[in-house]
């Protein structure tokens, strides 16, 4: 199993414009030291995100990009985080993102 060989993070469920709800996930690289810890913070912002606990999502990255200010997926999630702080999705929301731009 894959999984069991290599290190994953889960990334985000962008809705493309044909409709299809797709998981990307990330293969960080290499054995950086504190790699567990770094897929951990990121874990608990993404749990915060998809339960709308969005000033504890924002805290989780904020906390990962301290020590990691080169994370691109992180920055992308307290964007979010502060965008749905002013203006939530709607009541329906599955924690997908619609895209509307390439």
């Amino acid at each position: 199993m894959v999984a069991a060989a290599y290190s994953f993070r889960h990334q985000h469920r962008p809705l493309c414009i044909r409709a299809h709800d797709l998981r990307v996930y990330l293969q960080p690289e290499g054995d950086a030291p504190g790699l567990e810890t770094r897929i951990e913070y990121f874990a608990q912002g993404r749990a915060c995100y998809r339960e709308r606990r969005w000033r504890d999502a924002e805290i989780a990255f904020q906390r990962l990009l301290k020590l990691w200010p080169e994370d691109c997926p992180a920055h992308m999630y307290l964007n979010r985080c502060r965008e749905y702080l002013v203006s939530g999705p709607e009541e329906n929301w599955d924690g997908v993102h619609v895209m509307t731009q390439k």
